[in-house]
């Protein structure tokens, strides 16, 4: 008997929970309205980043390109000689923690650099605010991940936008697609 009332109480707390969630759901895709305006920050709040989506898939314009973003590094070797590296992939290495772990703050900061790229490569007017930001996180980048031997002095960054294969040429892979590159200065690094 004292089975049953547990599996009874479980089962309505259960329900309830799934009732108010699927409530916050509702208001959230719901259009403009009092009650989701005033309590619009506790919606937001509680459904991004876990349960928001974007639908572009569905969309007239599905995705057709990626974009990484890539540096490369002067330095110093400890001879002395000043020397650069190959193009390091920032994105490839975030996207792999995100994949791991979707429940790491690795999609805000994917997110942040996502938009970054973007408004660096399509929008002239919010280049160089897109530039600062990207370069925030080339400096984040560098402090927490292995360095080459030696002190670094500068870098570039390249934003390497894929753009898929057209429909026509589907079958292709994605790694097919036509490549585009967009190099910054050298900035120097401390």
């Amino acid at each position: 008997m004292a089975k049953k009332r547990i599996v009874v109480i479980l089962s309505l707390c259960l329900a309830a929970l799934l009732a108010v969630h699927f409530g916050i759901t509702f208001l959230y895709l719901t259009p403009d309205n009092p009650l989701r305006s005033k309590h619009w920050d506790k919606i937001y709040a509680y459904i991004y980043p876990y349960f928001s989506q974007n639908w572009y898939l569905f969309a007239p314009n599905p995705v057709n390109q990626h974009q990484n973003l890539e540096i490369k590094l002067k330095y110093i070797t400890k001879d002395g000689k000043e020397t650069e590296t190959n193009w390091i992939d920032l994105t490839k290495p975030m996207l792999q923690k995100l994949y791991s772990n979707r429940f790491s703050p690795n999609l805000r900061i994917y997110e942040f650099q996502s938009s970054a790229m973007h408004t660096y490569v399509y929008d002239e007017d919010e280049q160089k605010e897109a530039e600062k930001n990207l370069r925030l996180y080339v400096d984040y980048y560098l402090k927490t991940h292995p360095k080459p031997e030696g002190k670094i002095i500068s870098y570039r960054m390249r934003v390497v936008t894929n753009k898929f294969p057209r429909f026509n040429e589907r079958h292709l892979p994605d790694s097919k697609g036509k490549k585009y590159y967009d190099y910054s200065d050298w900035f120097p690094y401390s």
